[in-house]
């Protein structure tokens, strides 16, 4: 299997790092447009849905979950000659504890798809006025082949 090579803009990552850290301790958000060549994507803009309100610390509504937000973001990708190449949401974490691995939830979301998933860990320590920012972070993760499981004898 060929790697998968994945170009995008600092901008991009650092945009959506803000927003997730801004809306800590909830989960963020958005659609990754670009153009797909075989193994290689080229991201070139991202998507934020509007009304997040049903995001939670555990999880995330995704283009999946909302026809409107599914539909909305297509006809934008239409309209600027991209297309939906992934996703992108925040994972929030209270100091230690931190990763930037996708979830199962995560990857059974993609299985089987050509599709750039993206994880920005935001990691907090302390609570209320004292809460800092620890860190945070992005990981592009590729595609999957989805695996389907036959016991044999």
């Amino acid at each position: 299997m060929r790697p998968v090579r994945v170009e995008c803009s600092r901008r991009i990552v650092e945009d959506f790092k803000k927003l997730a850290i801004q809306a800590f301790d909830k989960e963020v958000y958005g659609v990754f447009l670009g153009r797909r060549q075989g193994n290689l994507v080229r991201i070139k803009d991202l998507w934020i849905p509007e009304k997040q309100e049903n995001n939670t610390d555990g999880g995330a509504e995704t283009i999946m979950d909302r026809k409107s937000w599914r539909e909305e973001v297509e006809a934008y990708a239409d309209s600027t000659g991209l297309e939906v190449v992934g996703d992108i949401h925040s994972h929030c974490y209270r100091s230690p504890a931190s990763d930037r691995a996708p979830s199962e939830t995560d990857w059974n979301g993609i299985s089987g798809r050509p599709w750039v998933l993206g994880i920005c860990t935001v990691v907090m320590r302390g609570r209320g006025r004292r809460q800092k920012l620890s860190w945070a972070s992005v990981r592009l993760w590729p595609w999957i082949p989805q695996v389907v499981m036959k016991y044999g004898g």
